[in-house]
């Protein structure tokens, strides 16, 4: 649902809040305009620490763990294998940039030493990507030890 929808079950259909958003992008955008339509919004799903971090407002609620604790667990984990060398294929939006951003950042505080590979070496498909064959491809060719 997009911040246009929003506003019409608010403001037209007199909504009293707005229970959702699944998508850390368009929660992202959402947001800002709940604080001026003065509307709980309660997100249930997108993960971004944005939205309850940099853009949180009063009316802004989440019930569910944000990426940031999500992606720690995951470099924790990581931190115990043998793989030295890491690459992502991670969606192209919110969040799976910042999961590769706090993955980077964590997993270096468990074990310094790590390696990430480059932009140019990673891949982050459009969002209605249905074959993945060249994405996996092009991180594959770089041999990476994690991925």
């Amino acid at each position: 649902m997009d911040k246009g929808a929003v506003n019409t079950i608010v403001q037209r259909r007199k909504g009293m809040g707005k229970t959702g958003e699944t998508s850390s992008g368009v929660a992202k955008s959402v947001v800002p305009s709940i604080a001026h339509m003065k509307t709980p919004l309660i997100i249930t799903h997108a993960a971004t620490p944005d939205i309850t971090g940099s853009l949180c407002n009063k009316y802004t609620f989440r019930i569910s763990l944000n990426l940031s604790q999500n992606v720690k667990t995951a470099a924790m984990i990581a931190s115990h294998t043998r793989a030295k060398i890491w690459s992502t294929v991670g969606p192209d939006y919110a969040f799976g940039h910042q999961s590769w951003e706090y993955f980077q950042k964590y997993l270096m505080e468990q074990k310094p030493g790590m390696t990430f590979f480059p932009k140019d070496k990673i891949a982050f498909p459009h969002f209605k990507t249905s074959d993945f064959t060249s994405h996996i491809a092009k991180v594959m060719q770089s041999s990476p030890y994690g991925e």
